[in-house]
């Protein structure tokens, strides 16, 4: 009977370590199975990870094409107007030289206006002078003229006179 019993452990534990065996291949085929598919989500995350890093690569590269395109438009157009402030100012510089010639010019030409008055008002005199002398010479020529027409007409009538009588 005692190996009855034995026999009867035996077999359940043999039973057992069976069950145990049984139990552990599952467990395994379950391991293997997880750990494949541990590996697929391994491969899929580094396959969405070199993806993703490859958008950002290539987002990168544009948003920095991009800039640079925008940086050289800005900076032409920062030449393009410093140029023009440049042109500017040149023209300004310019125009206040030929401001200042011209006030010269003009300041020149206003002397020249008030010498050419002063003596404009000069000859103006002298011809007003040189009018009332010629007047008086005039009227000294009538008065001489008229002085000796009377003096001739005198000596014509006392010549006159003088032949009638002598007559």
């Amino acid at each position: 009977r005692h190996a009855d019993e034995m026999l009867a452990q035996v077999k359940a534990a043999q039973a057992e370590v069976a069950k145990e065996r049984e139990e552990k291949r599952a467990l395994q085929s379950k391991l293997r199975q997880v750990t494949l598919e541990n590996a697929q989500l391994a491969e899929k995350v580094t396959e969405a990870a070199t993806t993703c890093s490859k958008a950002v690569d290539k987002a990168k590269k544009e948003v920095h094409e991009q800039y640079k395109k925008e940086l050289a438009t800005l900076q032409e157009a920062l030449d393009d107007a410093n140029d023009n402030v440049e042109s500017i100012t040149l023209d300004k510089e310019l125009a206040d030289e030929r401001a200042e010639q011209a006030e010269a010019q003009l300041d020149a030409l206003r002397d020249e206006l008030e010498i050419a008055q002063l003596d404009l008002a000069t000859k103006s005199e002298e011809l007003v002078a040189l009018q009332q002398q010629q007047q008086q010479q005039q009227q000294q020529q009538d008065g001489a003229a008229a002085s000796a027409s009377a003096t001739a007409d005198a000596a014509t009538t006392t010549t006159t006179t003088t032949a009638g009588a002598a007559a």
